[in-house]
């Protein structure tokens, strides 16, 4: 039942997928909100939930219903499909591919080497906090940090939001070569580029260095033609899939038969997949156990993660605590030594703050609002807003659907500040 409901809904994901595909080629998968959508949902909500129940692979309970595991994957495509109509209602065009051609801008007063300038400053000042992170994190034992991120993070405030401006800087950068294609300005992308890879992986945050590679694809195809005949591509990958599907449903058929399970031998690949985008589990667990609807808690959370906990003593968790405690309760204390939260993402929250129906309504809100402040941004004859534009679009597109609310909203908003600072400087130029 299970491998039958993921390729029924890697089917209908595709076919939606196919007419954008046919007439724009790979820009419309890292271009629009429904192209980079669908391939994180089929991540996120069919790949991993297939790959962890072949393999047993469960954080919270040794096995579930197979009926309500096939549900929880309907249920995010309701999700999944809701969130996206409410992007076609209001605007057709937002899944059009955006394309930067100099030509289309009077950018006249645009000067490459001002914005080097002013990405580098960025640069320098997320370079000083992740810098300090590093030596923090090393002196520590990196074993230790793993062990212990939260307390880690436990009232640093902005010193850990900071380091993110370096990426920021390196989508800059990359833009301004691929503009001018100036090797100097190659030069200083491939640093930046490696420092943040380190970075990212000495404190373990490969879904950060994941976004990073998107974001500077989709940058690199929204100024550059790049073309892939789909057509033929998915007649070839779709069989694949389909027989792999069959794979696993005779092996694991065999395996139970014979009672021999060999899974140990994955158990590296399935657990660092799993890390960084195994959520899907949560899903499960909330429409398997009884739990208290929180009714916006964990939004109200991220919107007031700014107001510091002691000017607000009784302020709400993030979702990740919450969660854990419905799993083990009373297992996260504030301020307790060893605290670790869970990872939740869009479906999830909605699960938990609103139950089944609701959480339909309020995806399809989601998206609706989204699509105004895109269609905002994206109709803006502007290169600052061309940008933002990418950097949003991906961000809720992809990250929201794995991440908790309360990080996602104070990273997003902290990491939109040099965007907008840079909008405010060279609009002003422009004018002068």
């Amino acid at each position: 039942m299970i491998y039958i409901s993921a390729l029924l809904l890697f089917s209908v994901a595709l076919a939606f997928l196919k007419p954008g595909l046919n007439k724009y080629g790979i820009k419309y998968i890292f271009l629009t909100p429904h192209g980079v959508s669908t391939i994180f949902f089929i991540l996120i909500h069919i790949f991993m939930p297939v790959l962890q129940w072949y393999y047993g692979f469960f954080r919270y309970q040794n096995e579930y219903e197979s009926l309500i595991y096939s549900i929880s994957m309907f249920f995010s495509f309701l999700v999944y499909f809701l969130f996206n109509l409410g992007f076609i209602l209001f605007n057709k065009n937002i899944n059009n591919p955006i394309f930067f051609n100099i030509k289309d801008f009077n950018i006249t007063y645009f000067n490459y080497k001002y914005l080097i300038f002013y990405a580098l400053l960025i640069f320098a000042v997320g370079f000083y906090y992740s810098y300090q992170n590093i030596i923090q994190i090393l002196s520590m034992g990196v074993d230790v940090y793993l062990r212990d991120r939260i307390s880690f993070a436990y009232g640093q405030g902005i010193k850990v939001l900071f380091p993110h401006w370096i990426y920021i800087s390196c989508m800059l950068v990359f833009f301004s070569y691929l503009m001018r294609n100036n090797k100097v300005y190659l030069l200083l992308f491939l640093l930046i580029f490696i420092y943040s890879a380190v970075y990212y992986s000495i404190n373990s945050n490969r879904n950060s260095l994941f976004i990073l590679f998107f974001l500077l694809f989709s940058i690199y195809l929204s100024c550059r033609d790049f073309k892939i005949n789909f057509k033929y591509t998915f007649k070839i990958i779709f069989p694949f899939f389909c027989i792999y599907i069959l794979y696993l449903i005779g092996k694991y058929r065999k395996e139970i038969t014979s009672s021999e399970i060999s899974h140990n031998d994955n158990y590296g690949l399935i657990n660092s997949l799993n890390g960084a985008f195994g959520n899907h589990e949560n899903i499960v667990w909330l429409l398997s156990n009884q739990y208290q609807i929180l009714l916006g808690k964990t939004y109200l959370a991220g919107f007031s993660n700014f107001i510091p906990r002691a000017l607000w003593i009784d302020k709400p968790y993030g979702a990740g605590p919450e969660l854990k405690n419905m799993i083990y309760p009373g297992s996260y204390v504030l301020g307790q030594e060893g605290n670790s939260s869970l990872t939740t993402g869009f479906v999830t929250e909605l699960l938990m703050n609103y139950g089944v129906f609701i959480s339909l309504l309020a995806s399809f809100s989601t998206g609706l609002f989204l699509c105004i402040c895109f269609t905002y941004l994206k109709d803006k004859n502007n290169l600052f807003f061309k940008i933002i534009y990418i950097y949003l679009m991906v961000l809720f597109c992809s990250q929201f659907f794995y991440a908790e609310f309360l990080g996602f909203f104070s990273r997003t908003i902290f990491t939109l500040f040099p965007l907008l600072f840079g909008l405010i400087i060279f609009s002003i130029r422009r004018k002068s």
